[in-house]
């Protein structure tokens, strides 16, 4: 029922301002609304149960190799940890260096398919076949959901989904043939993301995907820093990454410093071959990868991002 000012027998200037009184006091309690679901929201969020996350891929992991995947994934890992999570990571293994080494003995003895490495202040379990420790591993860490990212994700997938796992897909990459391990759309109804617009949009016009984009965390102050300029920099001279490009650039530029930085692993015909190039260019210094790319930045006058 509505009632106008003549039902009523309210004077329209009492009206005028009973509304504004209303108008008033509404304001007053929209704004202790406010505060206390502040209060309740910093009370949630001090008391909500922690989640236990696991990182999965078949490809090694920091610091046996370096990459973009590896780098949002420990930032996202120590972050995250920061927040009172339980995060792991599973991945592959490679049998070089100490680590490598570490993780054949321990495998060996204790005849485990993962190999619990602590060394990042995280548990990373280790694995030749990383789908072939996804039971162990599910097993002693426990996850309540686990985010399967670049490194046969597909396979990886599956393997966790038989073991009755909650399972995100966080899409990295583009490259279908060599890097996905089977279709996407086999998976059972599962939430996928993807770190970029351009990747959602691949996945999409591939299989009908719709991911959600989450763009790869970034902590400034590990970036962060003053430049002398005295060099261009380019990261990750690989063949994927438009080396041929950089070096291109730095033969035609020979009174320019340029500064290479390793990243991802080259094969032996590839890092030699690199190295036979850059020898004949005295403008270029090739330096390792570095886990503190401040030291880098502070090189750069300009960074080169080609890509293939």
């Amino acid at each position: 029922m509505i009632y106008t000012e003549r039902d009523a027998g309210i004077p329209a200037h009492h009206r005028q301002h009973g509304i504004e009184q209303i108008g008033l006091g509404c304001g007053i309690l929209a704004r202790r609304a406010s505060w206390l679901g502040a209060r309740v929201r910093r009370k949630l969020r001090a008391t909500r149960p922690a989640v236990r996350i696991l990182f999965a891929s078949s490809h090694p992991y920091i610091p046996q190799i370096a990459g973009g995947a590896q780098s949002s994934t420990h930032e996202l890992a120590r972050e995250l940890g920061s927040r009172g999570h339980a995060v792991g990571v599973h991945s592959g293994l490679l049998g070089r260096g100490w680590l490598g080494l570490r993780g054949r003995l321990a495998l060996k003895l204790r005849r485990r398919r993962a190999y619990n490495d602590q060394s990042l202040g995280y548990p990373v379990y280790r694995s030749w076949f990383a789908w072939e420790g996804a039971a162990e591993v599910n097993r002693d860490f426990a996850p309540e959901v686990v985010v399967l990212q670049s490194g046969q994700p597909v396979r990886m997938a599956k393997a966790f989904q038989e073991l009755g796992a909650r399972i995100v897909v966080y899409f990295r990459n583009v490259e279908f043939d060599t890097d996905l391990g089977g279709d996407p759309r086999q998976l059972r109804p599962h939430r996928c993301i993807a770190n970029s617009q351009f990747t959602a949009a691949r996945y999409k016009e591939a299989y009908g995907l719709d991911p959600v984009v989450i763009y790869p965390l970034i902590q400034p102050e590990r970036y962060r820093t003053e430049t002398d300029g005295s060099s261009v920099v380019f990261i990750n001279p690989h063949p994927d990454k438009g080396v041929d490009l950089a070096v291109a650039l730095a033969r035609r530029c020979p009174a320019i410093p340029f500064l290479f930085v390793e990243a991802w692993t080259l094969d032996t015909a590839a890092g030699a071959q690199l190295r036979r190039t850059l020898a004949q260019l005295p403008n270029v210094t090739l330096a390792p990868r570095t886990q503190d790319m401040r030291r880098t930045h502070r090189r750069a006058r300009s960074v080169l991002a080609p890509r293939r």
